[in-house]
């Protein structure tokens, strides 16, 4: 069974993150990814493989009569981001035809070379993917790149996501280690996957300074070099505009009146004066949100550790891959 060979992959991830040479390799191919970066992503993956995850939730789908030739275009914003869909490809019996994006292909390639015969018999690494090579379409990118994919698939069911962001919403209740997790939240990956906070909902009268302090303080994993650059750039832009910054170095604080994602570097506040207010301010931004964090919602530094049945934009991609006539 699929499933059995798929959870070899935890311990070929767990060689990976500690082979310094490759997290090395996989750095370099882009600016965003550090060694840290890319242990922290694989940790984060490797319950997905423990004792009888993947069988279990494979159960809980019709079998496939017939495989098909998935065509997946993986994004290179994270390390291994696209690894959950090639995991739902093969685990719902199905053929994987994948583009990497160059600037995360050494970790998944490694990963194949290693893997049991069976896997490899279905994946397949294309630089391109054309329309008539695949039954159906799983892509990940900006919103620009969603049209185009759409537009140039249009003959084929696909399954396209577009840009996203998380949000957080605080009481003024949250304790030192609840603001710690919300750090890494935040600055993990340098706020770059659609899971990452780049907004938070914060009460009138609010003190910031003790999230500010933590923000400058704690780091998840070390920053790429280009951070600090981005930042300063971020920061002398926006005091040009004459808006309200917080007093915090390692990220731009900025204030605002609607959620929305502020874009690398900046970490967008918006303040609400009842719980009535809040959910307003959340349903505006409905479409655009991966997820929300926060007492009521995903604990406090969770956002970055999906669950194997965490499926981006809540829709469910195993469900979408065994439903396929």
């Amino acid at each position: 069974m699929i499933a059995e060979d798929l959870k070899g992959w935890g311990q070929l991830l767990a060689t990976m993150r500690d082979d310094e040479s490759l997290l090395a390799r996989a750095a370099n191919m882009n600016e965003w990814f550090t060694p840290d970066s890319i242990q922290l992503a694989i940790e984060a993956m490797l319950p997905w493989f423990e004792g009888n995850l993947l069988t279990d939730l494979r159960n809980k789908y019709p079998t496939v009569r017939k495989a098909r030739r998935i065509g997946l275009i993986l994004a290179g914003n994270l390390p291994f981001v696209g690894l959950h869909d090639v995991l739902m490809v093969l685990l719902s019996g199905h053929i994987a035809v994948v583009k990497p994006s160059h600037k995360d292909a050494v970790l998944l390639l490694r990963l194949l070379e290693r893997s049991s015969p069976e896997i490899q018999r279905r994946v397949s690494i294309v630089d391109r993917i054309l329309p008539n090579e695949v039954d159906f379409l799983i892509a990940t990118g900006s919103n620009t790149t969603a049209r185009q994919i759409e537009a140039s698939f249009a003959g084929i069911p696909q399954l396209i996501r577009k840009s996203r962001f998380s949000v957080a919403v605080l009481d003024g209740n949250e304790s030192e280690s609840a603001l710690t997790g919300l750090a890494d939240d935040v600055l993990m990956y340098h706020g770059l996957g659609c899971r990452s906070v780049a907004s938070i909902l914060i009460p009138n009268g609010y003190d910031m300074q003790p999230l500010n302090a933590i923000l400058d303080r704690h780091l998840p994993h070390a920053l790429a070099p280009a951070w600090h650059d981005v930042v300063r750039f971020e920061r002398a832009k926006w005091m040009m505009t004459g808006a309200r910054i917080e007093p915090c170095q390692r990220i731009l604080v900025l204030h605002g009146q609607t959620l929305r994602p502020g874009g690398i570097g900046v970490l967008r506040i918006v303040t609400y004066s009842s719980d009535a207010e809040c959910a307003f301010l959340l349903a505006g931004a409905e479409s655009e949100l991966q997820c929300t964090v926060g007492a009521h919602y995903i604990p406090l530094g969770q956002v970055q550790r999906p669950r194997l049945d965490d499926f981006a934009d809540g829709i469910d991609t195993l469900q979408s891959l065994t439903g396929l006539a």
